[in-house]
C-alpha cells in the first residue's frame, strides 16, 4: 500500500483512496472494481482486432506509469488485469511490488505465476522457480505474454510439469499465427512488438514498459493513419 500510494493515481490502475497506518494495524480503501479479469473477458467476448489493440494500449500505459516511478509490479499476469465496465483496463494487486533500488532493510519479494516467468529468471527446480526479484525488463517479457494471450487466446509456453515448462520458456521460440482465433489478421507491427517483448535475451527486449508503451503508441498511430487512408470512413463526394 505504501508503494501504491507512492505510485499515485492513473486511470488504468486501481486507485488507493485512503491509507492509514496505525501501530498494530493498517487500513486501506481501494476503488471498487466489480468486473471480470482479462482471461474470462476475452473468452466470453468475440473481440475485434481494434478492441484487442486498445486493451494492450491501456495496460502498457499503466505499466509505463509504474516503471516511470521507479517501481516494478512484481506479479504481472492475466488475473491482475481487470476490465472495468467493459472497456477500461485496471491493473490491480501490488502485493509483490518492489522499488528498483530497495532500501537497505526493505523486504524484497520474489515470485510470480510460473507461465509468465522470463527465461533469465527461470529456475527448473521444483521448490525454487524464480531467480531473483522482478525488474523492468523481466516485466516487459510478462507483458509480452499477456499480449500473446490477448491476440491468440492461448499462452506462448505450455506443458504439464514445471521442469518441461521451464525448458520451453528458456529454449523454445513461440509461434506467431497470422490471425486471431476469430480470423482477424494480426498486423505486422503487433507481431514485431510481441516478438521483441518475448525475446529470450533481455538485451533484445525493451528496457522497460516506458519504451515499450512509447513504441506501441507510435506504431499504433501510424497503423490508424494508414488504415483510415486506405479505408476512409466517408466516401468522397462524386
Amino acid at each position: 500500500f505504501r508503494l501504491l500510494k507512492e505510485i499515485g493515481r492513473h486511470p488504468n490502475i486501481c486507485q488507493l483512496l485512503e491509507f492509514v497506518e496505525k501501530e498494530h494495524h493498517s487500513y486501506a480503501v481501494l476503488e471498487l472494481l466489480d468486473d471480470v479479469s482479462l482471461r474470462p473477458f476475452i473468452k466470453k467476448n468475440s473481440l475485434s482486432l481494434e478492441k484487442r489493440i486498445e486493451l494492450i494500449s491501456q495496460l502498457l500505459e499503466a505499466m509505463s506509469f509504474v516503471h516511470g516511478k521507479g517501481i516494478v509490479h512484481g506479479d504481472i499476469h492475466l488475473s491482475n488485469v481487470l476490465i472495468h465496465r467493459g472497456n477500461k483496463v485496471k491493473l490491480i494487486d501490488f502485493n509483490m511490488s518492489n522499488r528498483l533500488q530497495p532500501a537497505e532493510n526493505e523486504i524484497v519479494r520474489e515470485g510470480g505465476v510460473y507461465q509468465y516467468i522470463p527465461p533469465e529468471k527461470v529456475d527448473a527446480r521444483a521448490f525454487r522457480m524464480v531467480k531473483g526479484m522482478a525488474d523492468r525488463c523481466s516485466e516487459v517479457f510478462q507483458l509480452g505474454v499477456v499480449m500473446y494471450y490477448v491476440f491468440y487466446q492461448k499462452m506462448p509456453f505450455e506443458d504439464f510439469t514445471w521442469q518441461k515448462l521451464a525448458i520451453r520458456i528458456a529454449e523454445e521460440k513461440p509461434t506467431f499465427p497470422a490471425q486471431t482465433p476469430i480470423g482477424c489478421e494480426v498486423p505486422g507491427w503487433v507481431l514485431r512488438m510481441m516478438k521483441k517483448s518475448l525475446a529470450k535475451d533481455p538485451a533484445k527486449r525493451f528496457p522497460s514498459a516506458v519504451e515499450q508503451s512509447q513504441k506501441w503508441n507510435s506504431l499504433r498511430k501510424k497503423y490508424i493513419i494508414e488504415r483510415d487512408h486506405i479505408f476512409p470512413k466517408t466516401a468522397p463526394a462524386l
